[in-house]
């Protein structure tokens, strides 16, 4: 556990709210004790929570001690604090690690408890799906096309690698296009999942094209 100390004290306040989940992310890197430090200023009522704060907890939890854990955690806050946020938190978790049927649980749960559909929440399931279940993935874009959801620069980079990984070059390169008439500028690590399936294609000469396009975007940045 952590010292009680007024020195850890007056170094978690100055930190605020903005910083907390970021203090948290080094903390980790550095001590891997993030979980007791939340815990710790949790209880020491230091500072003012969000329910963004309790959606960095839940990740948290659900890395270090796993799912079970994590729903007890959701059980004790204050139902002001158990909003659409901390829930897309425990769904993203699930869908990063291939969990389909809890990710399917909780989502479901999600619509059971009146949360609006997001980009976020539909993009968490078609990461799920490239990992386990590629079919589906209409699926969810047809419930987004129901509810007017719009993809976002992460959904487009989720439904590209999933058709380069299909070998669909064609169709990534469709969904490419698609994302920059929606006014959408692709990111590096767009343009570096394409290469690389461009790489995987034999489609060398593709790949290099894209390559030098991204050196001289570092270079501008430079």
């Amino acid at each position: 556990m952590l010292p009680d100390s007024l020195e850890w004290q007056e170094m978690l306040i100055s930190m605020g709210s903005v910083e907390y989940s970021g203090g948290m992310t080094e903390v980790a890197q550095v001590t891997r004790c993030s979980d007791d430090l939340s815990e710790w200023l949790e209880l020491k009522k230091q500072l003012i929570f969000t329910d963004r704060d309790s959606a960095s907890h839940v990740d948290l939890i659900a890395k270090v001690h796993g799912l079970q854990k994590v729903a007890s955690y959701i059980e004790k806050l204050p139902k002001s604090f158990r909003s659409e946020v901390v829930y897309r938190s425990l769904l993203g978790h699930c869908a990063s690690k291939g969990y389909t049927k809890q990710a399917e649980e909780i989502f479901n749960n999600m619509r059971d408890l009146g949360f609006p559909f997001t980009s976020f929440a539909c993009s968490h399931l078609l990461n799920l799906y490239k990992q386990t279940d590629k079919k589906k993935i209409a699926d969810v874009l047809l419930l987004m096309e129901k509810e007017n959801i719009q993809p976002t620069d992460f959904t487009y980079r989720i439904l590209i690698d999933a058709k380069g990984q299909s070998n669909d070059i064609t169709g990534m390169k469709q969904i490419f296009e698609t994302m920059k008439a929606d006014g959408m500028e692709p990111k590096m690590i767009t343009k570096s999942i394409m290469a690389k399936h461009y790489i995987f294609a034999g489609l060398v000469e593709k790949a290099e094209n894209v390559l030098k396009q991204m050196e001289g975007e570092m270079h501008l940045a430079c």
